[in-house]
């Protein structure tokens, strides 16, 4: 009999990692070009996509000048509630959006323009700041910048709830520094700093960290801010304090360039950091994805290169709830790491574990360029977005040049813990239409959450009484919390509909 239990046992301890799959998604564009600049996920679970536009029969929106930057809220599943426009009647551009902790968004881009909603231009393009109600009204705007070109690239709101701007300026044509702001929440500027050598320096993310700021890019400079130089571009990240002063400085990188794209602080308190890397002579290599992993003193953990023989570049990283990283970008190649290629770039999604090895990848498009530049995730919910100028394969109803593309990716991962699952008590099981979950020793139960096996959470409830009634038949994960432990088990529905 105790053979039997721990076989029994045994059965339900392992490890589940499906394929990523395209769960839906959806286009947006008129008949000239529209590209992605951000994904969110609002907490009434609509969908924020921030973009631009030069189009001027965008459905539901009504275009100001060259190009737009444009906001767009979706219900769940990617279907349009509305579109709102900025900008004045040149060149606006958005780069990211994040949600205020005083309510609304603030939105960063770039401006050519200063008439109809931009009170100020100082060059030839400004830093532009908005800041949105939840319902896409404009609140406040802000330009930043000085007689060239300035624009914004990545920001954060840090734990005094002021906000923390990179972006790009040149106080040479044709050469780059970076430019940190920190402005307050009425959008009164508190410092103003420049960072970068004699050469070219291209901001890319900014975090925050304990008492200061990550500052990352990439830099072909070895003097001034930048303390040295392994070949052309190399990754250049500087710590700085709360008021801007330059704390240390390291560069990462060989004879040939190093192109940064995105980085995230890990929950083992690491960096993650992805780009591409491409050789000194452009003829032996198009460039490879590089994903490097150091500690928050900028030493080395690890280092991997994926990709095969033609364009490799990813855009953004995440890590899911189990420690591994969700990665998107493009790829031109069909051998190495990726089996199929449809055309000039396909979008390229990878599940790579937390040790930096690849678990699953994707790549799918259609037969022109289609580029992911986004992703958020929400609970291990995927939300990515990007631009599609196919109309045929895997992608349809292209409007113009280029559309937005925008969907939702499905992943398994789960990992089951036979100790804990021989305490919980899930009855009846099958299930038609009510769940019981009992827990041990008089545990108070905190909540319980239902997960299909594409790991997307279908049920949350506080209650130890789960209707189930809606659910299709088949194999769910019930993660029960109690004030004194986590649980997993299997529940089967039997589709009480």
């Amino acid at each position: 009999m105790k053979s039997l239990i721990s076989a029994f046992l045994l059965l339900l301890s392992f490890h589940l990692s499906g394929q990523l799959e395209v769960k839906w998604s959806n286009l947006i564009g008129g008949s000239s070009f529209e590209s992605s600049s951000g994904i969110f996920q609002t907490d009434d679970d609509k969908i924020l996509l921030l973009g631009w536009s030069n189009s001027k029969d965008l459905m539901l929106s009504e275009n100001l000048g060259l190009s737009d930057i444009i906001l767009i809220q979706t219900n769940e599943l990617g279907d349009i509630d509305w579109i709102k426009n900025y900008g004045g009647s040149r060149r606006d551009v958005a780069a990211d959006i994040i949600k205020s902790d005083e309510g609304g968004y603030l939105i960063i881009g770039g401006t050519e323009s200063n008439d109809n909603q931009i009170a100020l231009n100082r060059g030839s393009s400004d830093v532009w700041v908005v800041k949105i109600s939840d319902v896409g009204e404009l609140v406040w705007e802000l330009t930043l910048g000085d007689t060239l070109w300035d624009d914004a690239k990545d920001v954060v709101q840090d734990q005094d709830g002021n906000y923390v701007i990179l972006s790009r300026t040149q106080k040479v044509s044709t050469l780059d520094d970076f430019l940190i702001t920190k402005i307050d929440q009425q959008g009164n500027v508190i410092w103003n700093n420049v960072y970068g050598g004699s050469e070219n320096d291209l901001p890319s993310i900014i975090l925050e960290t304990e008492n200061g700021y990550f500052i990352m890019g990439s830099s072909r400079s070895a003097d001034m801010s930048v303390s040295d130089n392994n070949g052309e571009l190399d990754y250049w990240i500087l710590k700085i304090d709360l008021n801007g002063n330059q704390l240390w400085n390291k560069n990462y990188g060989s004879e040939g360039s190093e192109i940064l794209n995105s980085a995230i602080k890990t929950s083992d308190g690491n960096l993650i950091i992805i780009g591409r890397v491409l050789q000194l002579d452009p003829s032996l290599d198009n460039g490879k994805f590089l994903m490097t992993k150091l500690n928050t003193d900028g030493d080395l953990v690890w280092e991997k290169v994926f990709g095969g023989s033609e364009i490799d570049n990813p855009t953004q990283v995440g890590e899911l709830l189990n420690g591994n990283f969700i990665v998107v970008g493009y790829s031109s190649s069909s051998d190495g790491d990726l089996t199929l290629n449809n055309g000039n770039n396909d979008f390229w999604i990878l599940q790579i574990s937390k040790d930096g090895n690849i678990i699953n990848t994707k790549s799918f498009g259609g037969s022109d360029s289609d580029r992911l530049t986004q992703m958020t995730l929400h609970e291990d919910r995927i939300l990515v977005a990007g631009h599609s100028y196919s109309n045929d394969l895997e992608i349809a109803s292209n409007q113009g040049f280029s559309d937005i593309w925008y969907g939702e990716i499905g992943t398994s991962t789960f990992t089951y813990d036979h100790h804990s699952v021989a305490k919980l008590n899930l009855f009846p099981n099958p299930v038609h239409h009510t769940l019981s979950v009992n827990l041990p020793n008089n545990e108070k139960l905190l909540s319980v959450k239902l997960f299909n096996l594409d790991g997307r959470v279908v049920i949350t409830e506080e209650s130890s009484l789960i209707d189930v009634s809606n659910l299709s038949s088949g194999v769910y994960i019930v993660h029960v919390e109690s004030d004194q432990a986590k649980y997993y088990q299997k529940a089967v529905a039997r589709g009480g509909r």
